[in-house]
């Protein structure tokens, strides 16, 4: 039978993966708390950065209208003296062209320096994904602690067999066949105990880890390609998805 107790073992005797639970269990939901306060920040560098920006446009029409009045006198005085005076006319070229320059360079820097707004920031996926993959994986493991039979919790297949074996040699000295015997047994024993139980216990403890598994699995993968992506190897990362979907 696929659904036992000693597969389902290998996933409630991982240790590592119940404390990364535990913790991540605990720790999501601080971070999500917290969350608002970062989003309040955001909101209100956008606020500072929309005033900045009207300020800055407000200079800068100014600007821009004070310029082209310059440009626009410039050119009649250029037009005006040309008769009159080479110098003059010149020196009138000189002030419309400065300030068209002045005109292109204002309008420059404000493209360049206007705040430009954040967005506000919603909880990132992969912290949803470890908290629920955590949260599988708890649910899982307390039905499997609850719901398992004591001898597969406390033993695998091999040490309940040497168990039954250091009994054996315990009590005398046992013969090949008397080993072999006990060996049947024991394998017998324990493929009963693994395969007791309702089916729908079994069932429902192997979905929530494998859920939970499959969560924590998307979470490395996130956390795989945003690292690659913070490299700058972004084509790398799609070629290995482009060859997943072909596969």
């Amino acid at each position: 039978m696929f659904l036992n107790w000693e597969r389902i073992r290998s996933f409630g005797e991982l240790e590592v993966l119940t404390k990364a639970s535990y913790i991540a269990l605990i720790l999501v939901p601080i971070i999500a708390g917290l969350w608002p306060s970062v989003r309040v920040a955001i909101n209100h560098y956008n606020k500072a950065a929309t005033e900045a920006s009207i300020i800055m446009n407000v200079a800068h029409d100014r600007i821009n209208k004070d310029l082209t009045h310059l440009k626009k006198t410039a050119l009649e005085i250029k037009v005006v003296s040309a008769p009159l005076s080479k110098a003059l006319s010149e020196y009138a070229g000189k002030i419309e062209l400065e300030a068209q320059q002045l005109v292109e360079q204002v309008s420059q820097f404000k493209n360049e320096f206007d705040p430009a707004q954040l967005d506000t920031p919603n909880l990132p996926a992969v912290w949803v994904f470890a908290f629920l993959g955590s949260l599988f994986i708890i649910i899982a493991h307390a039905i499997y602690q609850g719901s398992a039979p004591e001898l597969v919790k406390q033993y695998t297949r091999m040490e309940y067999l040497d168990k039954k074996r250091e009994e054996e040699l315990t009590v005398g000295d046992p013969t090949k066949d008397q080993l072999e015997l006990t060996f049947k047994q024991a394998n017998e024993r324990y493929d009963y105990v693994s395969e007791s139980g309702g089916y729908k216990s079994k069932a429902v403890t192997t979905f929530f880890y494998l859920t939970g598994l499959l969560c924590i699995a998307t979470v490395v993968i996130f956390q795989v390609k945003a690292v690659i992506s913070a490299s700058g190897y972004d084509g790398i990362m799609d070629t290995f998805f482009s060859i997943l979907g072909k596969t």
